[in-house]
């Protein structure tokens, strides 16, 4: 997935020296949605319940699935069969 370096409207921000003080308002927080933890005016770290990463955990999983289905589709050849055709085909060459 990429990278967040922006401030989301949507989610509760805290900056990184609010760690110390507000720990708990954090974790009240962070039960209800993820909470975005800046460091210097830029997002950082995202603090969140194990449900919600394990949720996130399992899209990545089905995206990646997906594009590995559709490579086979598209006639990907894996790096094992890649080496072995390159093989083949040098040999051809010098033959």
């Amino acid at each position: 997935m990429g990278h967040m370096n922006t401030m989301s409207t949507d989610m509760k921000t805290f900056a990184a020296s609010d760690l110390k003080t507000k720990i708990g308002t954090m974790f009240v927080a962070a039960a209800q949605k993820p909470v975005q933890i800046t460091k210097r005016g830029t997002v950082r770290f995202v603090l969140m319940t194990e449900e919600e990463y394990r949720r996130f955990e399992a899209i990545e999983d089905a995206m990646w699935a997906a594009r590995a289905r559709q490579a086979l589709k598209s006639g990907f050849v894996g790096k094992s069969n890649a080496k072995r055709l390159l093989r083949e085909a040098l040999a051809e060459q010098s033959a």
